[in-house]
């Protein structure tokens, strides 16, 4: 009975280091555009403008960080975030913004 337990103990904890060995929210730096920097303004015709601050990240071996900005329009200031994905190819990631 003993070794029944000890077998069963055995098996939970070999499944369980076997179903949680994945990164669960892993992200590739090379599909975001990191965002550093926001400014929300009032555009034409009850539209939102957004302008970002990117940083772009240049070169394999040596690699460089690059700023630029980008202005986009959109009827929400959502709408515009999701217009930045036409601009710049890249999804916005935001939790590194001031």
């Amino acid at each position: 009975m003993k070794s029944l337990k000890l077998m069963l103990l055995s098996l939970l904890v070999f499944l369980n280091l076997i179903s949680m060995t994945a990164c669960w929210n892993y992200r590739e730096i090379d599909k975001l555009a990191i965002v550093t920097g926001v400014a929300i303004d009032k555009g034409d015709d009850q539209k939102f403008k957004l302008t970002v601050e990117v940083i772009d990240f240049t070169g394999e071996k040596n690699t460089k960080a690059v700023s630029r900005t980008m202005t986009m329009e959109g009827k929400t200031i959502f709408d515009a975030a999701r217009n930045a994905i036409s601009i710049s190819g890249k999804r916005l990631y935001w939790s590194h913004m001031k």
